[in-house]
């Protein structure tokens, strides 16, 4: 058997849309490196914005063994087939988010490629980091959203970006305050305060995270 990797797979499955922008993103090449390793494994993939429906059989064409799901906040474009369950997921909304999560059990992986809004991001990595295995991965798609108005995005601005960053700040945190060769900054306390609220649902199990181009992804211990 030939082996396809994600780019050949996606260009062979119609409606979608993981290539239709090379230019802010390359996502399929970068996820490569990430799923190679998982290919043939009995792993659970949920990817929240199905689209046209097409994502959903690049992972399923993919990974050979995997139980695929797809969350949308739109009914018209549910829908069941073999190896994939779609269901209601509605990103501005926790209990429902929280209500998939104990339903369908933890994730190895989960792909936002939601609303792409500031807060529903941020919210949903908040509240679905607690159903990702050991060992899974937590990915955010076209984060360059995070610099366009129209999706609450600002430079330097409340973002997912800048909430990401303090990701970086918060799996750093226990350094935060200690004994230091250098002075602490005078924003040290806002910093704190921030991990703070990120450590008890993502810090303290959260392995790496590693930023591309629109693209970030967090690993779980």
């Amino acid at each position: 058997m030939n082996y396809k990797n994600l780019v050949e797979i996606a260009k062979e499955i119609p409606n979608h849309s993981k290539l239709e922008d090379p230019e802010l993103h390359d996502f399929l090449s970068v996820y490569e490196q990430y799923f190679i390793k998982r290919k043939n494994d009995n792993i659970k993939l949920i990817e929240i914005g199905i689209g046209q429906g097409g994502s959903p059989r690049i992972w399923k064409e993919y990974f050979p063994n995997a139980q695929i799901y797809g969350g949308d906040y739109d009914s018209n474009k549910l829908y069941q087939e073999d190896r994939i369950t779609t269901f209601l997921f509605n990103q501005n909304n926790v209990n429902n988010m929280i209500e998939v999560g104990e339903n369908f059990g933890k994730f190895d992986i989960f792909i936002d490629d939601g609303s792409h809004q500031m807060v529903h991001q941020i919210n949903c990595l908040k509240t679905m980091w607690h159903y990702i295995n050991n060992g899974g991965i937590y990915i955010i798609e076209d984060l360059h959203t995070s610099y366009w108005p129209t999706f609450g995005g600002k430079l330097h601005a409340n973002t997912t970006i800048e909430f990401l960053k303090y990701c970086v700040d918060a799996i750093n945190s226990l350094a935060i305050g200690m004994g230091d060769w250098v002075k602490i900054p005078v924003n040290a306390n806002e910093v704190r305060n921030i991990c703070e609220e990120i450590i008890p649902t993502i810090n303290t199990t959260l392995s790496f995270i590693h930023f591309y181009q629109g693209l970030c992804i967090l690993g779980k211990k």
